[in-house]
């Protein structure tokens, strides 16, 4: 899209596993000295496995920029998201109707109203961070669960950083002692988004379940507060995460079996 869009400009991208992605790259950002003019504005961290995830800090306006790290689902939707796609998102189609729970379903014209239009916004943000949320009918319990803060999305957590957590930690550790940023533009969802570092980590709290306590290497006051929020930040229903916990077996054995 880059290349569409500015064909003159230099991309830097992260060290893909090129024999699954098959993109073009002009420089590697492991590879390239920091000669080029955003050197001394903006600084660059990196957590490296089988998955690759770049922080950038850009120092003047102390703007964290993430990709898939963290997002913040806004309450209401955007404007770029037309009304058109919103109503068909309310339609009771056949998704809703599997995820009905048994319930009654009602068919018939979706009317376009500001309820329905938060309703279709609702069942697109669940469908999208977990494959197959548990109740489409009524969504609105599970999307109050994500909404209006700053998380890790479930679908990165199960699927990704869960896999690795000890490299995760360190990555967020480098970046919440490095920089003092105060707000947060991921690549998806809301942004800017006002967060500051004890925001940031109390999203990646769940990784203190995983690792223990004898693994964080942060102050006692700083583990209590992120596992106190981390916890709050990082929880989602338990029926909500029934497809994506079936879908993290499959996933390890296809993906990490190429590896």
């Amino acid at each position: 899209l880059v290349s569409f869009c500015w064909k003159y400009a230099i991309e830097h991208t992260a060290s893909l596993i090129r024999f699954l992605f098959d993109i073009l790259e002009k420089q590697k950002l492991g590879q390239i000295q920091f000669c080029s003019d955003w050197v001394n504005e903006i600084e660059v961290k990196y957590c490296y496995k089988w998955h690759i995830e770049v922080a950038f800090y850009h120092k003047k306006t102390r703007t964290l920029l993430v990709t898939d790290a963290v997002i913040f689902v806004p309450a209401q939707p955007p404007e770029c998201i037309s009304n058109a796609s919103l109503l068909a998102a309310a339609q009771n189609g056949l998704a809703v109707k599997i995820l009905s729970k048994g319930r009654d379903v009602p068919d018939g014209p979706v009317i376009d109203n500001k309820m329905n239009r938060q309703k279709g916004w609702e069942r697109m943000v669940l469908q999208i961070l977990f494959l197959g949320p548990s109740n489409l009918l009524e969504p609105k319990a599970s999307f109050g669960q994500m909404s209006q803060k700053l998380i890790v999305s479930p679908i990165v957590k199960t699927l990704v950083f869960s896999k690795v957590p000890e490299k995760v930690r360190d990555w967020i550790d480098r970046i919440t002692r490095d920089w003092a940023f105060k707000r947060i533009i991921p690549a998806h969802f809301a942004a800017p988004v006002s967060a500051s570092r004890s925001d940031f980590l109390a999203a990646f709290g769940f990784l203190d379940e995983l690792l223990g306590t004898s693994y964080v290497r942060r102050p006692s006051i700083s583990l209590l507060f992120t596992s106190i929020m981390g916890k709050a930040a990082s929880y989602f229903l338990p029926d909500d995460m029934k497809t994506l916990s079936a879908a993290e077996g499959m996933y390890s054995f296809c993906f990490l079996s190429v590896l």
